[in-house]
């Protein structure tokens, strides 16, 4: 686990690229009505361009599913807002946090 910056969360591996699974406050102050973020790096973990390339949908959806976020730790991450039930049990609420992505594009 990893605190501090204004999120609390763990580095995950999403394919091949990076990632970052987070309670993001400032994200979710400036971004979104979320505090759940899913961050993700090029394998390098030094930029975006390739997810960002693969996702670019999402950032053209209204509201936007994903930022470009400069403020990282590695610097240049993709941010996917993951946006909870209302009201669910915690486990029903991480299964279904785990499984937004599958409706993401696809390489």
């Amino acid at each position: 686990m990893v605190n501090g910056h204004g999120c609390h969360g763990r580095y995950v591996r999403v394919g091949s690229a990076g990632g970052f699974v987070a309670c993001g406050l400032r994200k979710w102050m400036a971004w979104r009505a979320t505090p759940f973020w899913l961050t993700l790096w090029d394998p390098s973990w030094r930029s975006c361009q390739e997810v960002r390339s693969l996702l670019r949908d999402l950032e053209g959806r209204s509201p936007p599913g994903l930022f470009a976020d400069e403020r990282g730790t590695f610097g240049g991450g993709a941010s996917v807002p993951l946006i909870p039930f209302l009201n669910a049990e915690a486990s029903a609420l991480v299964l279904e946090l785990a499984t937004q992505g599958r409706s993401w594009p696809r390489g």
